[in-house]
């Protein structure tokens, strides 16, 4: 299986079927991050060899992650959201706010009272 650095130029043909960065592509959409911490467990070359930074790429997973079991319910203990992106309890509000404020920036409109919701309901 063929290695590619990704940038921002590369061809959509480059990200075939079965590569592993069009895996890493399917989990931002289902923002699974057990999937996503198994294909990490799978591809321990991925990163380096492509220049992504795991660390980024896994808070993006995980906000993600938040923003989807956000939309699906309209009230969720911290305890929840905590076991759903594998963090600590005590670190969830900033979590909250994090994706709160991603939201505002990309002026997407995306689940942002459902978050905001969660935050205050706790």
């Amino acid at each position: 299986m063929a290695t590619h650095r990704l940038t921002p130029a590369t061809p959509p043909v480059l990200l075939a079927l079965g590569e592993p960065a069009h895996t890493l592509l399917g989990l931002f959409s289902d923002g699974n991050l057990e999937v996503y911490q198994n294909f990490v467990k799978s591809q321990p070359e991925f990163f380096a060899s492509t220049g992504l930074d795991e660390s980024a790429v896994s808070r993006k997973v995980r906000l993600i992650a938040l923003a989807t079991k956000c939309a699906s319910k309209s009230s969720l203990p911290f305890s929840e959201i905590a076991d759903t992106l594998k963090v600590d309890v005590n670190d969830i509000e900033l979590w909250i706010i994090d994706g709160a404020y991603l939201t505002v920036r990309a002026r997407t409109g995306f689940h942002i009272h459902a978050l905001l919701g969660v935050l205050c309901t706790h």
